[in-house]
């Protein structure tokens, strides 16, 4: 299990079996998933984590110890990692459900500063 959040401007990855802290800089930080239909996720260029680290979901926990479920995952990788504000200004691109999106209100759906992208 490794836990894995954002802090400030960083993302730190703690292997909860050997109590080991890792930090990457957020926007130097990717996340690959496997292939579309995969549920296992390699993270790189975080400071001495194991290159290639393959985790799956369950295996995933945010900053208080609870698995991340996949639509929370993908949230967290696509709007805290690898990302750079424009000049500007910027837009954040949000993943959600269908579901989840037909729940926002309104004014939530009509947010020019978020873009959401509508996952499976």
């Amino acid at each position: 299990m490794f836990r894995l959040y954002k802090e400030g401007n960083y993302i730190v990855v703690i292997n909860e079996e050997k109590q080991e802290y890792f930090y990457g800089h957020a926007k130097e930080v990717f996340v690959d998933k496997n292939n579309t239909n995969s549920e296992i996720y390699t993270i790189e260029n975080i400071k001495d984590l194991p290159k290639g680290l393959n985790l799956k979901i369950g295996e995933i926990l945010d900053k208080t110890g609870v698995a991340y479920t996949l639509s929370e995952w993908e949230a967290f990788y696509t709007n805290e990692t690898g990302f750079s504000t424009a000049t500007g200004g910027s837009v954040v691109g949000v993943a959600i459900t269908q579901e989840d999106y037909d729940a926002l209100s309104t004014e939530e759906q009509e947010d020019t500063t978020k873009i959401y992208l509508i996952s499976g």
